[in-house]
This record gives structure tokens, C-alpha cells and sequence, in this order.
């Protein structure tokens, strides 16, 4: 494979490109229109190996795809990646020398199928993404990374694809921001790459979800684009004209994590210190309502009533979403907090009576 090497790219990773390889004229075609518009390097994504939530669906086209997706890459200069989920999957992709693979999320939240994909890795010198598991773990994010890193590879990154829900929410992977932000506390040296695509699911929140990416600091972006969107045979929803892939991308302002040297600012450390003032106020208040969540579980016992009360419950997160709304909060924030602070308070009611 005679395209760039890896040490060419510079921040932002871009990973653009179709879901799926669907034939030779779409990859080819998806590849140069890619390279017409986008001005900055890139990896061309194409997914080969495609299982779909239920069977039935045009699931890729497995090796047979491999010889397309090396011929787009090559035919722009550009070096091919594209997903494993399976020990064979890899030894295919190594022996067509790619050099850029990444492990998907519903890969990632089995560590069986980690471990076996590690050692299908294991003395290779393969770039590999690691998508965040399904579900809002991030020691499983983690420990992936740990066991590839056991295997021997050195050359990590994250992708931030967001975590599956429960309720409907706007997204199709709601972002959790915070267990990305989790992540890179614990494990600072593995880049971040955002990928809005399946976060969002719907193309119109593409250009939002890669801003707030770039102002958090990730060290790029895997987005979806196909030359035909609408007649993509997976993920049509989400996928974009790499024309306006091009408009998306430009609008992206690339923050950095951390401070240049000798980088000073008396404004935003004097605010700084001003939340930190209202955060301990605010855990004092906390404490204060689970004293009072503790006298009344006090009073429960004694008039045998049960700890959860269902209607009180509705009519206090009724209210809280109402003045939230007002406040300018928002409803999936308000949901969270107050989630939480029920769990803590229905704690504090438990009353043992050997401790009494």
C-alpha cells in the first residue's frame, strides 16, 4: 500500500468515508469526491463485515469488499481503514496490509472478543480505534484499551460514539459527555476522535455534534459520507455528501485540551475559583436534604409507611423539570440530577435499627 504513512496526519484526525462498501463504483466514486472537497488528509473508512440488529438487511460484503476499498484508498493517496469484530476479520485485513483498523462498540463491551482480537494483533504495528462499548461503562472503554495494550500495541486511540439510552432522545447514541470526559481524566494519553455520525443518527445534527467535539478538545473526527446518501443500503440517515462533509467540517474551530506554555489568564481563574465556592455550597445543600430525607425515613418507620412514595416522586420531578425549563436547563440534566438525588435520599431512609 503505497499511500501516506500515519505520521503525515496532524490534528484533526479525519476518518471519512461510506458505512458500508457497497461495490467498486460506489467506493470510487465516494473516494474522489472525498479528495475533491476535503483539503486536509484522511483515512477512507468503508465497513465490511456489517451484522445488522436483526438479520434480513444487507449485513456488507465481507473480503470480497476489501479489494474495493484498497483500490478507493490507493486511487486517492490515502490509506484505506475499516472495522474488525473477529480474529479473522483481522488476519484478512493484515494480510492485505492495512495498517488502520478500529474495534466497534458492540466489540468493545466483550472483553472475550477483545482478548481475541489482541491477540490477532499482537506484535503488529496497527493503528487501532477503539470505539466506547454500547453501554455507559467506562472501565469496559478502558480495559479494551488495557488489553490491547498488553498485546503490545502502542498506537491508540479513543472514538466517542456515544452510549445507548433508554428513554427516546434527540440522538441516536446520546453523547453522556461526561463519561468521555471520564475517560480522558483517567487514560490522558490516548487521543479522542469524535464521531457524530452515530451519535447523532440523522444527518442535521452532524454540523452541531462535531462543534461541540472540537470545542472539547478531541483530536478529530470519523464522519459517515457517501456519494449517494439516500440510497446507502445502511445508515443512509446519517451519512452525508462529502460536498457537505466539506461545509460540516470547515465550520469545526479545533480548541486545544490543554494550555500552551506560559498560557495565563486572571479571568477565567477568578471564575474558577467562583464555581468552586458554588460547589461546595451546593454539596453542603445536598447534605442538608439527606439529613432531612434521613428524619423522615425516621418518622416512615415509625408510622410503618414505605420509603418510596410513587406519587410524591412524580410531583417532585414534575416540578423540577418545570423550574429547570425556566432556568434553561436541560430536561435530560434535570432527569439526571434529580434521579440521582431520589437514589441518595431513598439511602439515607433505610433505618437500621441496630444502629439506632
Amino acid at each position: 500500500m503505497d499511500a501516506q504513512t500515519t505520521q503525515s496526519y496532524s490534528k484533526p484526525l479525519y476518518i471519512l468515508g461510506p458505512c458500508s462498501v457497497e461495490n467498486r463504483a460506489q467506493m470510487l466514486g465516494t473516494a474522489r469526491k472525498l479528495k475533491q472537497h476535503i483539503q486536509h488528509p484522511f483515512l477512507l473508512r468503508g465497513g465490511l463485515w456489517k451484522p445488522r440488529t436483526r438479520p434480513g438487511a444487507f449485513e456488507g460484503l465481507g473480503k470480497q469488499g476489501i479489494d474495493y476499498l484498497i483500490e478507493a484508498a490507493k486511487d486517492i493517496g490515502v490509506d484505506p481503514i475499516t472495522e474488525v469484530a473477529r480474529a479473522s476479520h483481522v488476519e484478512s485485513c493484515l494480510q492485505e496490509g492495512f495498517r488502520h483498523l478500529w474495534i466497534g462498540a458492540r466489540t468493545t463491551v466483550n472483553p472475550f472478543l477483545i482478548d481475541e482480537l489482541s491477540e490477532a494483533l499482537r506484535g503488529t504495528e496497527v493503528m487501532i480505534f477503539i470505539k466506547n462499548p454500547v453501554n455507559r461503562d467506562v472501565g469496559l472503554w478502558i480495559g479494551a484499551i488495557e488489553r490491547l495494550e498488553r498485546a503490545g500495541c502502542s498506537t491508540l486511540y479513543a472514538i466517542h460514539r456515544g452510549f445507548s439510552a433508554i428513554d427516546n432522545t434527540a440522538y441516536r447514541n446520546p453523547p453522556y459527555w461526561q463519561l468521555s470526559l471520564e475517560f480522558q481524566r483517567q487514560r490522558p494519553d490516548i487521543p479522542m476522535i469524535g464521531d457524530p455520525s452515530h451519535m447523532g443518527g440523522k444527518r442535521d445534527l452532524l454540523d452541531e455534534l462535531s462543534q461541540q467535539m472540537g470545542q472539547l478538545g478531541y483530536q478529530g473526527l470519523m464522519v459517515e459520507s457517501h456519494i449517494e446518501p439516500d440510497q446507502a443500503l445502511t445508515d443512509a440517515a446519517q451519512q452525508v455528501t462529502p460536498r457537505h462533509l466539506a461545509s460540516i467540517l470547515q465550520q469545526v474551530q479545533w480548541s486545544d485540551l490543554h494550555p500552551k506554555e506560559g498560557y495565563s489568564d486572571d479571568y477565567i481563574n477568578n471564575q474558577r475559583h467562583a464555581i468552586d465556592s458554588l460547589d461546595k455550597e451546593i454539596l453542603l445543600l445536598i447534605q442538608e436534604r439527606m439529613n432531612i430525607a434521613h428524619d423522615i425515613g425516621v418518622y416512615k418507620q415509625e408510622e410503618n409507611l414505605a420509603i418510596y412514595q410513587p406519587e410524591r416522586w412524580e410531583n417532585t420531578l414534575t416540578l423540577a423539570l418545570e423550574r429547570g425549563q425556566q432556568l434553561g436547563l436541560s430536561k435530560a440534566f434535570i432527569m439526571e440530577l434529580f434521579q440521582s438525588l431520589h437514589a441518595e435520599s431513598i439511602q439515607h431512609q433505610f433505618i437500621n435499627k441496630n444502629k439506632q
